[in-house]
């Protein structure tokens, strides 16, 4: 097995849900990147996402999912994010102003 593997699910609207999955134990993706990824791959709400690993039991669809949190970023915050973070917009728009500050500091620190 690889590092990364496909998960697709259809859905009963007919669309399919698909995500990568990472078997690199030392990485875990950002709040902002987690919540992206419920919200556009898995298309759950985060509630629905921790229920369903505590009970076993698929997530009821359709499913709500989170609205983005549509914090407004400063520009340079953003420029760093995407031109030497490489995230993408849909990641960036989840990000909390504390969240996308402590990317900077840590990238501006030598540690990103």
């Amino acid at each position: 097995m690889g590092p990364h593997e496909i998960w697709t699910r259809a859905l009963p609207d007919g669309t399919l849900a698909r995500t990568q999955i990472s078997h690199d134990a030392a990485k875990t993706p950002s709040p902002g990147r987690f919540r992206a990824i419920l919200r556009d791959q898995l298309r759950v709400s985060e509630d629905a996402f921790w229920q369903c690993l505590s009970s076993g039991e698929p997530a009821p669809r359709p499913a709500p999912v989170d609205p983005p949190r549509g914090t407004a970023l400063p520009a340079h915050l953003i420029r760093v994010l995407a031109q030497d973070l490489h995230l993408t917009a849909d990641e960036i728009a989840v990000l909390t102003l504390s969240e996308a500050e402590a990317l900077v500091h840590r990238r501006w620190s030598g540690f990103g």
